[in-house]
């Protein structure tokens, strides 16, 4: 049989349905056949079971997998047959012309595998003068801890140290670039300064840390060097005792640069424009190419017109010419290049959005990005009067903000992200915004356009204007973090498309406006998926948790999660602990507001809410209020909520503005008047007075015979009382619906004293 010389290989895209695959080179049996399976993440798995094999011997066949690769996954067949001939000639016996035959195409296969293997090695060309032993590794014991390097004069392959030989490269280069020598001073062997150490110190490159000295070049000329080095970039201390100074800025940090400074130290904004800042960490985007398939969330790959300046592990941004509204919240993210295979790209993450051709869907490749950069300990200040602000990334990838800080910072946050991901704040904290009017900025921490998997952990803002995700940001959160004073509101998800974004374990205190906030009115497109969990606000200036939206942008799965509301609406009036307004599905699981506030109108409300969901939870002393009300809703279900002591209102209200498809079930409420039942409502399992209230008190003056009112909602079934006298005894000898009835009397059975009797009374 004739054998091609082409390699017996194939390789089939999976699609999640087909099963079988043809063979189209011949083979012996199945034991000759390599089969591998890659995922979508290009790691190839060798099988050795999962299929069958037809045909073969000497023939092409086909393969049968018991489980179709799914959408993504490549199927290859190889042929590698074993090292052996199978064929025993037996002397004087028959020669016979098929057989031999078999065994030349078996030795040709072999040696077809055998050349296949050498094409994927490194290989020394014919005719090269180092092939032969130079082309030999060195022995094991001479090569451990070395690199392989090819000699300067002979071209043969030779080992040498890392350091050494890196630290001499890192040199050459700074003194070509930072410190050029002219032909004489090379000629006499100038030796440039040295700068191996550990770190670069912004001092040895001109910084003076006198607090009026702009330092901002020699800051950046640092930066520069460490980009060569690969050293971090460290701010000393000049005082030992006190602050040391450094004033700059508009720097620009690099990739894999690490900014450090000591306690003590703080860099100080000097000057600049508005929306400028003390650190920008921002990536440089080369030329798009065009995708020539939609984008689909989930997906593992797309598709390019060229992939001209493409290459495995490359940052890429892919986005399409649509926005959540005006020119902001483009639809984009931030990959990483995993494969490439002709004009399919596979990428490092699934895809957490849609792009679309139509609307001229680009991959982006990122030239020089802003990945892996990190600052630590690092405080900073934006003087009075001054704009901007201290950590500013764009088109960021992959960094950290650890235990860093800024005070005073306008017209941007402490921290910026655009168009970034994987942006992590922890620790730090971030004060005294500028400027905290509604006009204004003045952030702590803000997560803005369409930045995505973005974290701030344990983060301590006081007296910013808020905390936010802003448009088409997703998949971020806030985690374990403080709000101090707040102008507007603590945490806010700020509307215009944000999706899939949780606030977790957060507290805040006093902010002027709310507490928590997802959603607005004004805004241009719905938030969605949106969570609160475990969160507290306490005395805030209105609502303690709210979400809201204009018609037609309503906002979707809004959920808050054993989430406290604590004395809302310190300021202002008709306030609640929890408003959700405009709302499709919003969930409010075991809540708790605690009111004292003569503003407080109710515990909560669904308004306008389609298919608004409350279980468990507490609302109490919400003495001027309702329990929770319900308004313009289609769709409310509320269960087991317990509601005590809100005075004179009901505790589940629906007003004439009635809402359909009501469910109130399994709640305790201690009311004279617990609910509005309208026509359609289900109203089941409702406990009108909690068998746990109770009150007590001193009541003076108390004759034999006296009275004392209870102030309980209904006849107690248990009343205890003790004198105030010596040797005096008190009883209750009738109880009514508002007061009780006590005999006191001496051990002769005479009337007792006038006193203050002592009093617990209980339902």
């Amino acid at each position: 049989m004739t054998i091609a010389s082409t390699a017996s290989e194939i390789e089939y895209s999976g699609d999640g349905s087909s099963t079988v695959f043809a063979i189209p080179f011949p083979f012996d049996t199945s034991a000759d056949l390599r089969v591998y399976l890659t995922d979508s993440d290009g790691n190839p798995a060798i099988l050795s079971s999962g299929f069958s094999v037809t045909g073969g011997g000497g023939s092409t066949g086909s393969l049968t997998m018991t489980t179709a690769p799914a959408v993504g996954e490549t199927l290859t067949i190889l042929d590698d047959p074993e090292r052996t001939q199978p064929v025993d000639y037996v002397a004087n016996d028959a020669f016979p012309a098929e057989t031999h035959e078999a065994a030349l195409d078996r030795c040709t296969r072999l040696s077809k595998r055998l050349y296949q293997l050498i094409q994927q090695c490194l290989r020394v060309s014919d005719g090269d003068p180092s092939r032969g032993s130079g082309a030999t590794l060195p022995t094991v014991a001479s090569r451990k801890g070395k690199f392989l390097r090819f000699n300067s004069s002979t071209g043969a392959v030779e080992v040498a140290d890392v350091s050494t030989t890196v630290g001499a490269i890192s040199q050459s280069i700074i003194a070509a670039l930072l410190y050029p020598q002219s032909t004489g001073e090379a000629a006499a062997g100038a030796t440039p300064t040295d700068y191996s150490g550990t770190y670069v110190d912004v001092l040895r490159f001109g910084a003076t840390g006198d607090g009026s000295t702009d330092d901002s070049a020699s800051v950046q000329r640092a930066l520069d060097v460490s980009l060569l080095t690969g050293q971090r970039v460290h701010f000393p201390s000049r005082n030992r005792n006190g602050q040391t100074v450094y004033r700059c800025n508009g720097v620009r940090v690099y990739a894999n640069t690490h900014v450090t400074a000591d306690h003590g130290v703080i860099i100080e904004k000097n000057g600049g424009a508005a929306f400028t800042n003390i650190f920008n960490a921002t990536s440089t985007l080369g030329t798009a190419t065009a995708l020539t398939a939609n984008g689909t969330k989930g997906a593992s790959s797309v598709v390019v017109t060229s992939n001209s300046g493409l290459s495995v592990g490359q940052l890429v941004l892919i986005r399409d010419a649509t926005y959540k509204f005006s020119t902001s919240g483009r639809n984009l993210e931030l990959n990483e290049i995993d494969g490439i295979a002709g004009t399919t790209i596979t990428l490092r993450n699934r895809l957490i959005g849609n792009y679309a051709t139509a609307s001229t869907a680009e991959l982006v490749p990122v030239t020089t990005p802003a990945r892996k950069i990190k600052f630590e300990n690092v405080q900073c200040r934006v003087p009075s009067g001054g704009t901007g602000g201290a950590f500013y990334f764009q088109e960021a990838y992959d960094c950290d903000v650890v235990n860093s800080g800024c005070v005073g910072m306008e017209d941007q946050g402490g921290v910026q992200t655009w168009r970034s991901a994987y942006i992590r704040i922890r620790g730090g904290r971030y004060a005294d915004g500028q400027n905290q009017s509604t006009a204004g900025k003045g952030y702590g921490i803000s997560f803005g356009e369409a930045s995505h998997h973005c974290q701030a952990i344990g983060v301590q803002t006081t007296n910013v204007r808020e905390n936010a995700f802003g448009a088409n940001v997703r998949h971020s959160q806030f985690i374990d973090c403080i709000a101090v004073g707040s102008y507007d509101n603590g945490f806010n998800s700020h509307a215009n498309g944000v999706e899939d974004c949780d606030v977790v374990n957060c507290s805040v205190y006093s902010s002027r406006s709310f507490g928590f906030v997802a959603g607005f009115t004004g805004s241009n497109a719905a938030d969605k998926r949106i969570r609160f969990i475990n969160c507290r606000s306490y005395d805030s200036g209105s609502y303690g948790f709210w979400t809201g939206a204009d018609v037609g942008r309503e906002n979707e799965d809004i959920e808050f999660i054993d989430c406290v509301a604590i004395r809302p609406g310190v300021t202002s009036g008709n306030n609640y602990g929890f408003l959700i307004s405009r709302c499709t599905r919003p969930k409010v699981i075991n809540p708790r507001v605690i009111g004292s506030s003569a503003n407080e109108r109710a515990g909560g409300i669904f308004e306008v809410c389609t298919d608004a969901y409350l279980k468990g939870g507490e609302v109490r002393d919400v003495t001027s209020g309702w329990g929770w009300i319900h308004q313009q809703c289609t769709g409310v279900t509320i269960e087991g909520l317990r509601i005590q002591d809100v005075g004179s209102n009901q505790g589940v209200y629906g007003p004439a503005t009635a809402s359909t498809k009501v469910v109130v079930r399994n709640c305790r409420v201690n009311n004279d008047t617990p609910f509005t039942k309208n026509s359609g409502d289900i109203v089941e399992g409702i406990e009108y007075d909690t068998k746990r209230q109770s009150n007590r008190g001193a009541a003076s003056s108390v004759a034999d015979g006296g009275t004392i009112t209870h102030g309980l909602v209904s006849t107690p079934t248990n009343v205890r009382c003790t004198t105030s006298v010596a040797g005096e005894f008190v009883s209750v000898t009738s109880v009514g619906g508002s007061t009780f009835t006590v005999a006191i009397k001496k051990h002769d059975n005479t009337a007792g004293t006038s006193q203050t009797v002592h009093w617990e009374a209980e339902v």
